[in-house]
């Protein structure tokens, strides 16, 4: 009965102990920093060193011995540190029976006998945990002086075999353990002991009662705190669940039994990794299903937000030209992120000068916005497992083209909100007209995109990228949140077009003549392809000519201009024969559209006859022009 009493409270020592440990992993994963990959039990292929198996990394691991000795001593009052025999009854002259503790350190002593430590591989530590180190291990020995030994007298690269011998030859202690570990655990000399004991941890842990409490302080920094015992004792629960830890536990799938706990000030964060041609995405925003990671569909809404801290770590060291359509997801991603939302980038002055190039410095809205970007280099980074694996061409670009998809999906949402608050804010004091209508068409926009998605991204990526920039720019990493007051502004004026001139059925940036409207919504541009590469404004005359010339709108709107149409043309608005409609000045837009004081002017009274009217006469000033020139061409 007294032993059965002795093997409870081992094995709940056991489950204190490990209980702590998964904490201490649990917490360094959520909180973003170095953290175990996995904790488990009988595993690790040596004997008796599998009360508690770490996978610190993929290429290590920490084999923890578990000793519960509060009372009474290892072994026998009467075994000394060499080993002697029985003096008295049936087994008189043989050995002594080795203890736990001697079994223990003899099958330390056959592992580590013949390997060779400096190619060993997963490398391993050896742990012994007990609750405190005055326990005799033989009579005139205790486990502080095995501690000692291990810690203070043993230190890698410096300690040999002959300085350990003469400690020995001063020191009782030392000369106390080298008889023990020799005689009783098989260990040939101080060769073999010097090898297998830098291998070797001693960890006085305190009672169960104490490695309770610290589990709870640990738990602390990231749970809310009036619920840390009933979340020790739900960790305790899924480790036994999980019986015998023969099946590992993994820091995430834990956490997702634990979710509902998580403090709201915690920093969330995903983390993508590329190691050794190796893609991998993990992370904490996605905790809905245990079968489930870090999917586009939940983590870009929620990075793209500001509602928290978060973090989108990068492990992408190596600079990749031309970018591959999954470096060019997760720098747009990235680009865009805002508030309380950082980046944090492997190698990033290297990544920084690439990307920036690829959107031609600027996203638009400001000449030097690209500068506020948040993203850093990352000096903390971390190497995590059991995300999800993307190691085949068509698995990436099924996961780029699906955070493509979620990243427009995300910036249509905000597009489309700030489109019904402009349409709210218009000036309705002389007519609402033209607002009920712009919000009649602006629904059946809407409901046109969501029946086909497909047209969202060219619809988006055309708003962001002239023509005249060339492929060489990637404009469509200009989609997201930084661009979304231009995006907004660009549609907001072909709604008013498009309701000023028609529709036909079923279409959108189309009048009911059938005209195409198009938008650039760029404050600020890169300039021509070509040319050096010049941020300017977008109706900077001295590239106007080639903006306009690449784009074959028939309408098309320079959302973000106020010069007057005619200032664009250098002529005036109505001086038709100027109009150049030869081959070599390019395109002309059949309409062009500026937000100029006159027509600012027009959308406040709310008279959509007023704008019809406004939009028919330069329609027609350039069809007289077209005219005029095809008839001089006759001549």
């Amino acid at each position: 009965m007294l032993a059965k009493l002795r093997l409870d409270q081992t094995k709940k020592y056991e489950q204190a102990l490990v209980t702590y440990k998964i904490a201490v992993m649990l917490i360094d994963f959520v909180a973003g920093r170095e953290h175990y990959k996995r904790i488990g039990a009988e595993q690790g292929g040596i004997s008796t060193w599998d009360d508690i198996v770490i996978e610190k990394d993929k290429n290590s691991q920490i084999h923890v011995q578990v000793k519960r000795q509060t009372s009474g001593d290892f072994g026998d009052n009467n075994d000394q540190c060499e080993r002697n025999e029985y003096l008295t009854g049936p087994r008189k002259g043989q050995k002594r029976d080795l203890s736990p503790l001697d079994q223990t350190l003899k099958n330390l002593a056959e592992w580590c006998k013949d390997i060779d430590i400096s190619i060993i591989n997963p490398k391993r530590e050896f742990w012994i945990e007990l609750p405190e180190l005055t326990t005799q291990i033989k009579n005139g020995l205790q486990i502080r002086n095995l501690k000692d030994l291990c810690e203070v007298q043993i230190k890698p690269a410096v300690t040999t075999v002959a300085g350990l011998q003469a400690q020995a030859d001063i020191d009782t202690n030392i000369k106390n353990c080298f008889d023990w570990l020799t005689t009783w655990c098989e260990f040939k000399d101080w060769e073999h002991i010097l090898k297998a004991l830098k291998f070797l941890k001693i960890k006085n842990s305190g009672l169960e009662s104490e490695i309770e409490s610290k589990t709870e302080d640990k738990l602390k920094e990231i749970f809310i705190s009036d619920k840390l015992e009933e979340i020790r004792l739900k960790i305790l629960s899924y480790t036994i669940e999980n019986t015998t830890f023969s099946g590992a536990i993994s820091p995430r799938n834990l956490l997702f039994e634990l979710k509902e706990y998580i403090r709201s000030d915690i920093k969330i964060w995903t983390q993508i990794d590329h190691i050794d041609n190796n893609w991998q995405i993990m992370g904490i925003h996605d905790l809905e299903s245990n079968t489930e990671i870090e999917r586009p569909c939940k983590t870009i809404p929620l990075l793209w937000s500001n509602e928290r801290y978060r973090n989108l770590n990068i492990n992408i060291a190596k600079v990749n030209d031309p970018l591959t359509p999954i470096h060019e997801s997760i720098f747009q991603l990235a680009m865009h992120l805002d508030g309380n939302v950082n980046g944090l980038c492997a190698n990033w002055d290297g990544w920084k000068v690439h990307i920036e190039n690829k959107i031609g410095g600027t996203f638009g809205v400001h000449e030097d916005d690209f500068e506020g970007i948040r993203i850093s280099n990352n000096n903390a980074s971390f190497n995590t497992s059991g995300g999800k694996i993307m190691n085949t061409h068509a698995e990436r670009e099924a996961f780029a083209k699906e955070m493509s998809h979620q990243m427009a999906k995300k910036t249509w949402k905000l597009v489309s909100e700030k489109i019904l608050g402009r349409i709210s804010q218009m000036d309705t004091s002389q007519s609402p007209e033209l607002r009920d209508a712009v919000e009649v068409r602006w629904n059946v926009w809407q409901e046109i995109i969501t029946k086909d998605e497909s047209i969202l991204i060219p619809l988006l990526k055309r708003i962001v990228h002239p023509n005249a920039e060339g492929e060489e720019i990637l404009g469509h990493l200009r989609i997201g949140p930084k661009t979304k007051l231009l995006i907004a502004d660009a549609l907001f004026t072909c709604l008013l077009i498009s309701v000023a001139l028609g529709s036909i059925d079923g279409e959108i940036m189309k009048t009911e003549d059938g005209l195409s409207i198009g938008a650039i919504g760029l404050s600020w541009w890169s300039g021509p392809a070509g040319k050096v590469k010049k941020i300017r404004k977008i109706d900077e005359e001295e590239s106007i000519d080639d903006l306009i010339g690449k784009e074959a709108y028939d309408i098309l709107i320079l959302s973000q201009s106020e010069q007057p149409e005619g200032e664009i043309y250098k002529h005036s608005i109505s001086d038709s024969v100027n109009i150049d409609h030869s081959l070599a000045a390019g395109n002309n837009p059949k309409l062009l559209i500026t937000k100029n004081r006159i027509f600012n002017s027009i959308i406040k009274k709310g008279s959509i006859d007023e704008l019809q009217t406004y939009l028919k006469q330069k329609l027609k000033i350039y069809n007289e022009s077209l005219t005029e020139t095809l008839n001089n061409n006759i001549s």
